[in-house]
């Protein structure tokens, strides 16, 4: 375990090239970058790590309650690692909680399950039903549209787009 500032690291369990930081950063220890992974449809963030076996694609946030002491996530009692304040992007140790599953769905108040997500493009605040829509509309394919969402190209044409939901 190193700590640098206020950050605390420690490797991976079983993944040795990478380490994982109590506010939810991680990095390759071997080229000392940090890995910032992309963004899914369900809004968290995954990272890809590998060693001389396996390749994992995990949630930051899963990989953080891994290996600070909240233990591995216990998939057939259906626990799932939750944020206590909701945001996405904070996978902080200190912001993370292991819930069974049946409370996870108990959280969610009814009418949220009723929203509506968008694609939005963010410079001129359009929003469409399917991605099928956006890449008509912007003249590009579909594929392109979902690199975009899902974090692995900054826009397209010039133009940002982000999932928003009904408010």
């Amino acid at each position: 375990m190193s700590k640098t500032d206020t950050e605390t690291w420690v490797p991976v369990d079983g993944f040795p090239l990478y380490a994982v930081s109590d506010q939810g950063r991680v990095m390759n220890v071997k080229f000392n970058r940090i890995v910032e992974g992309y963004v899914r449809e369900d809004g968290n963030r995954y990272v890809s790590i590998a060693n001389d076996t396996e390749r994992r694609v995990v949630p930051i946030h899963v990989l953080v309650a891994e290996n600070f002491s909240l233990g591995f996530v216990n998939r057939k009692r259906r626990q799932v690692v939750r944020r206590k304040d909701g945001d996405p992007e904070n996978n902080s140790f200190q912001n993370l909680s292991y819930k069974n599953n049946r409370v996870v769905q108990r959280d969610i108040p009814p009418h949220e399950s009723l929203k509506r997500r968008y694609i939005e493009i963010v410079e001129t605040g359009e929003r469409f039903l399917t991605v099928f829509d956006v890449a008509e509309h912007l003249g590009v394919a579909v594929p392109s549209i979902y690199r975009v969402l899902n974090g692995h190209r900054p826009h397209i044409g010039g133009r940002k787009l982000k999932y928003v939901w009904d408010s």
